[in-house]
């Protein structure tokens, strides 16, 4: 999916020449028109559990509290990559909230919360993969991580070291639970996702924190190590 911004219409849907046109939460997108699989990774499997977990949790709740999450959506708003602003319903931002909260099994939000903040991780220091013991070390600062904030890793598979723009590539292979100290030990789970890798090959880490009080996601700190 691509999202596009007009400069000679003010919107555009439907299909044309394999392209569909559309728009969600007030951003408008093009898609390449296919007819969908049904993927069954492990990765997707769980995800559409999710999904389906937290509809059914949003229909558990009742109408006063729909309607907090309706009016909180009046003063959120985002922005895709575009910089062009979108608005969400309730339910989208109930979702939005609450996906990182299950995925980390902690307590689901019933409530909007009124507070935003998150501690994010400011910088990756280095990160050292050994290819002859599979370990993968990210250093990080600030250390600890806040009291509050799981950390997600994120990776890149193993690319060619002259690989240049990662960052369609990023997929979330772990997570670290809250004050936890540097450097993360992530080997493992990065061995668990893609496989061994070899030295002179080049990855792509990202940190992302999630503070399990509001379900609000930090901006990413990102490094690309090559492999020894």
């Amino acid at each position: 999916m691509v999202r596009v911004s007009f400069t000679h219409l003010s919107d555009a849907r439907g299909s044309l020449s394999g392209a569909t046109y559309s728009k969600n939460g007030g951003t408008n997108y093009i898609r390449r028109r296919v007819k969908g699989t049904n993927v069954r990774s492990n990765s997707q499997i769980s995800q559409r559990y999710i999904q389906a977990m937290l509809s059914r949790s949003w229909g558990e709740l009742t109408q006063a509290e729909r309607d907090a999450w309706d009016l909180a959506t009046k003063t959120y708003t985002y922005s895709n990559k575009l910089g062009q602003r979108g608005t969400i319903s309730g339910f989208q931002y109930y979702l939005k909230l609450n996906m990182p909260l299950a995925k980390l099994g902690q307590t689901l939000l019933v409530d909007p919360p009124i507070n935003h903040d998150v501690i994010g991780i400011e910088t990756i220091v280095s990160v050292t993969a050994t290819a002859a013991s599979q370990t993968v070390a990210i250093a990080f600062a600030p250390a600890p991580t806040d009291a509050n904030s799981y950390v997600e890793v994120w990776a890149t598979s193993p690319q060619p070291m002259g690989r240049g723009n990662l960052n369609n590539k990023y997929t979330v292979i772990g997570s670290f639970p809250s004050a936890t100290a540097s450097p993360l030990a992530a080997g493992s789970m990065f061995v668990a996702k893609y496989g061994n890798f070899q030295a002179g090959q080049k990855i792509g880490i990202r940190l992302v924190t999630v503070n399990v009080l509001n379900g609000i996601r930090s901006v990413a700190a990102s490094f690309t190590a090559i492999t020894v």
